[in-house]
């Protein structure tokens, strides 16, 4: 457990089949005692195989004895595997079996703590499926249980920050409460950590876009002062972290939008999801992404680049899983995808284009020019430019149907 700790997968299974082998032969009693844990060594390890053939062992040493309290975590070892092993049918019915045994009676729950670091993955997938979600959120937060990476926005996240379309802060589920006014500074202190990556941010560039007009001395007092009002204002010390002059939130305490947007958009056609279209995907994404990146801040400098990036990835990704729906000949799918767009992104060109496309495919050739017409005004009157060639070009083609 220590290798598995330290990450040594290898020198962790190595150490398992040894300690197997020796309880099998010198003292049966350890093979129940710590087969869910070497189970999890197992499956870590890709030992998928043994990892069930160990389980069926001690499913079959405890029947009928006073072990048959393990059974709601040899179940979640069983789902652990089933997840490991891409077989999330049969995971979420473990998953289920065990939760409910739990909450059913206590001896049961008891041993699910014996889970250890995994669990927050399969913990992850029952908020994810809705599977029994209030008893795993109670779960997560007595055994104050750290997000995994890829963790749902449903999880019971201590600091939730909104920064799409507009910017909130929730901790521990409610939204945070000023006096007369809200501290300005201390909040873009925050929304500065978020926009220049959130981890490993040097304190100097903190202060260079926080305070730039302040000297060195004078900015970096600021700075200290700034950060401790935001861990009173969090509530959290362990929040933020500070090591060798630089600073992070601590993402496994900490949901942010536009992250989970990144990360959900970047898993569209990946082989995490191989049997999933696109546009199943981008649903999701689409959920999340409210609007541009911190509007109120559209001003400062320090937003801009993460700003466009979101931008470009929503347009990029809707786009894509638009056309996917219209290579389907499910042209009001697409439709509504694209409008959906419209209404996070207004300004965004190749939705505009997808609409005038999707209406003409259903014969509506009039809404499509009133579609061009709407870009048109607004590109004039917001940009003071034109549609580009590639609307123009799509127009007269619609024309001429």
């Amino acid at each position: 457990f220590v290798c598995k700790w330290r990450g040594d997968v290898t020198g962790a299974l190595r150490h398992a089949q040894l300690s197997t082998r020796a309880a099998r032969a010198n003292c049966p009693i350890f093979v129940v005692i710590g087969g869910s844990s070497l189970v999890n060594v197992y499956v870590d390890a890709g030992e998928y195989e043994h990892a069930q053939s160990l389980l069926d062992e001690v499913r079959g040493l405890i029947r009928g004895t006073c072990f048959d309290n393990f059974g709601a975590i040899l179940a979640l070892e069983e789902a652990y595997l089933a997840l490991r092993g891409t077989d999330r049918e049969h995971c979420h019915e473990r998953l289920r079996f065990a939760l409910v045994l739990a909450q059913s009676d206590p001896r049961h729950a008891v041993t699910l703590s014996y889970m250890g670091g995994s669990i927050a993955a399969l913990f992850a997938e029952a908020l994810e499926c809705d599977i029994e979600t209030a008893y795993v959120r109670e779960l997560i937060t007595r055994w104050k249980v750290p997000a995994p990476s890829d963790a749902p926005a449903v999880w019971p996240w201590p600091l939730r920050v909104q920064t799409l379309g507009k910017f909130a802060v929730t901790v521990h589920g409610k939204p945070i409460e000023f006096g007369r006014k809200a501290p300005r500074k201390t909040l873009a202190l925050l929304k500065a950590l978020i926009a220049l990556g959130g981890t490993d941010v040097p304190e100097q560039t903190l202060t260079d876009a926080l305070w730039p007009d302040e000297e060195g001395d004078a900015a970096h007092g600021a700075y200290t002062m700034t950060l401790s009002r935001l861990r009173k204002l969090l509530g959290d010390s362990d929040l933020l972290q500070q090591q060798g002059a630089k600073l992070s939130l601590d993402r496994r305490k900490c949901w942010v939008d536009a992250w989970a947007f990144e990360r959900a958009t970047s898993q569209i056609g990946s082989s995490a999801f191989p049997s999933e279209p696109s546009s199943s995907r981008l649903t999701d994404a689409l959920s999340l992404y409210g609007g541009t990146f911190l509007p109120e801040d559209s001003g400062v400098p320090w937003a801009a680049s993460l700003r466009e990036r979101l931008r470009s990835r929503f347009v990029r990704a809707a786009s894509e899983a638009g056309r996917e729906l219209e290579q389907a000949s499910q042209h009001e799918d697409a439709a509504k995808l694209y409008q959906r767009g419209l209404d996070a992104d207004n300004m965004a060109e190749a939705f505009y284009q997808g609409l005038m496309r999707c209406h003409a495919a259903a014969g509506r050739t009039s809404d499509a020019i009133a579609t061009y017409l709407r870009l048109k005004q607004l590109l004039s009157i917001t940009l003071a430019l034109k549609p580009s060639v590639a609307t123009e070009r799509l127009l007269q083609s619609l024309r001429a149907q």
